[in-house]
């Protein structure tokens, strides 16, 4: 059974968002996106993703649509482009 760290110190994801693309998940705590990567055990940032406060989110075929809180319309995001995309 695995039993990886599964917390950054100081996160706080209550209210936030949590999705899976591409093997990982995509966490969204009040002021950042964090990103899990279970096969490495290790937590990152990704900067492009939190330039946008995303929320109601779901994945399909590893992209990510979301509803743009500050630009009230829906976006997508691609993980392994690092890019927007506007609906």
């Amino acid at each position: 059974m695995w039993e990886g760290p599964m917390t950054v110190p100081g996160m706080k994801i209550r209210n936030g968002c949590l999705v899976v693309m591409a093997g990982k998940m995509y966490m969204r705590d009040l002021q950042k996106s964090f990103v899990y990567n279970p096969k490495e055990s290790t937590w990152e940032t990704d900067e492009v993703l939190n330039s946008m406060e995303w929320e109601n989110a779901c994945v399909v075929d590893d992209v990510l649509y979301f509803y743009d809180y500050f630009g009230k319309e829906l976006r997508e995001y691609d993980p392994e482009h690092k890019c927007f995309g506007e609906w």
